[in-house]
């Protein structure tokens, strides 16, 4: 049977048969290396981006809490208590109740209800400021008359702690109050660790109805 002349293998030919043993293992390992590099590039490009979109978010978020701080200094009572809400929550800086507390005291002596609430729970609790439960139900009791109904619930929890003369004494404080208005004024929050303030019992604490 005739198949035809049979052509001299050329160079490529003499190639292909006397590749050495795993050379196609070593083709294959080339192009997954190849592969590999690719994707370590790319996993490196996207690490380097979102690096700078942290910083570039982080250097707004401190322009934005500059400019809030520069409102509240000035008196703003929504951006006061917003700033404290920022703080307390740990929402986009490190949480810190000192200045949450701080910031709550400002929006409260301007009669922000919820500010005056929130401060109240912060005295009772003592987180952020020293424990005081006259202060607590001096507050707690304003938002309370401002319509909080959460404050009002807050009030009754705290006066099962007191005696009778702090309820006396934190109830003259709260009529005495007069909303402040105006810029905030400069305070420095208290550390948590100091020791409860407020007036002491002297006499035995009410008991629970």
């Amino acid at each position: 049977m005739d198949t035809g002349p049979i052509r001299p293998r050329g160079l490529a030919d003499r190639l292909t048969l006397h590749r050495p043993a795993g050379f196609g293992l070593l083709r294959r390992m080339n192009t997954k290396n190849r592969w590999l590099g690719r994707a370590s590039l790319a996993l490196l490009v996207v690490t380097l981006a979102a690096g700078c979109h942290s910083q570039m978010g982080s250097a707004r978020s401190q322009k934005n809490m500059t400019s809030l701080e520069g409102r509240a200094e000035k008196g703003s009572v929504q951006t006061q208590f917003d700033l404290a809400e920022i703080y307390a929550t740990g929402r986009g800086v490190p949480r810190n109740y000192g200045e949450a507390a701080r910031w709550y005291r400002a929006a409260a002596e301007q009669g922000h209800a919820e500010a005056q609430r929130k401060l109240g729970l912060m005295l009772k609790d003592g987180r952020g400021v020293h424990k005081d439960y006259v202060q607590a139900y001096k507050w707690l009791s304003l938002s309370a008359a401002r319509g909080n109904s959460q404050a009002l619930l807050s009030v009754d929890n705290v006066a099962r702690l007191m005696s009778r003369a702090q309820i006396a004494e934190a109830q003259r404080e709260a009529a005495a109050f007069v909303p402040r208005t105006g810029p905030a004024p400069p305070e420095t929050a208290p550390s948590p660790d100091a020791p409860p303030g407020g007036t002491p019992p002297t006499d035995p604490p009410r008991s629970s109805p």
